[in-house]
């Protein structure tokens, strides 16, 4: 049991009670109790919060295991100059490398991500293609509402250099996925496509989310905007069984 596919958090989300911290606290683990005895059984559980969420302790009570990750945020978006001043040098001059060979356009069809994608998997040797189907289901929904943004960077010769998908409310907008060919790389175009995404976001989201990454050279990439990094929390617990497999590495 864990979170569908491109959804790196979930819940649970308790509505505030409106009381003193300690007695807040209290309505928290107990809510977050019930909710623990009321799942179902499972070889392996995994619970990924939302970094707003980080009372966990009821989990820690029920004998999960407790992890520590991390997302990267933009906030203040109204002032797109000290953002462009704050990101680190080597990610501007990317960026102004890649307006000189692109064009970067919007209201992209979701298909111009997905081939992005499989070309940017297909250059790590990766087969992600069964996460395309919930892209499209995301879209389907999220293109309804008016609540996604897709950016592409495009070149004379017509050729998709990078493209990204955005999907946002007014409180955040996320970095949910993009890709790019890799023969085009060099051009810079996925960072110009996420400067131009971080840029819309102060007319319609409070926050610009890149969902963060523990992979280092993601990470490396997504710092250089000048995000805050952000705390977030995982519960998680195996049955005895697949943790003696997961030891010997088959789990």
């Amino acid at each position: 049991m864990t979170n569908p596919g491109l959804t790196p958090w979930g819940g649970p989300w308790i509505r505030p009670a409106g009381a003193k911290l300690a007695n807040e606290l209290g309505h928290q683990h107990e809510i977050l109790e019930k909710l623990i005895e009321g799942l179902p059984a499972a070889d392996r559980l995994t619970i990924s919060c939302a970094p707003e969420f980080q009372n966990l302790m009821a989990f820690h009570w029920a004998g999960y295991g407790l992890k520590l990750g991390y997302t990267y945020r933009l906030t203040e978006l109204d002032d797109s100059q000290r953002i462009w001043d704050e990101m680190r040098e080597n990610v501007r001059r990317i960026c102004r490398k890649a307006e000189r060979l692109t064009a970067v356009t919007r209201e992209r069809d979701v298909s111009t991500v997905i081939a992005a994608m499989e070309k940017t998997f297909g250059r790590q040797g990766m087969d992600m293609s069964g996460l395309f189907p919930t892209l499209e289901r995301i879209d389907e929904t999220m293109g309804r509402r008016n609540q996604r943004a897709i950016y592409a960077a495009e070149d004379a010769q017509g050729r998709i250099h990078a493209a990204v998908y955005i999907a946002f409310d007014d409180r955040h907008s996320f970095y949910l996925c993009g890709g790019g060919d890799p023969e085009l790389r060099n051009s810079g175009a996925h960072a110009l496509t996420l400067w131009h995404a971080i840029k819309d976001t102060a007319g319609r989201s409070r926050t610009f989310d890149f969902e963060g990454s523990m992979v280092r050279n993601i990470e490396t990439f997504v710092r250089g905007f000048g995000p805050r990094q952000v705390p977030r929390y995982t519960a998680s617990r195996s049955r005895t069984a697949v943790k003696l497999l997961e030891a010997i590495g088959l789990g």
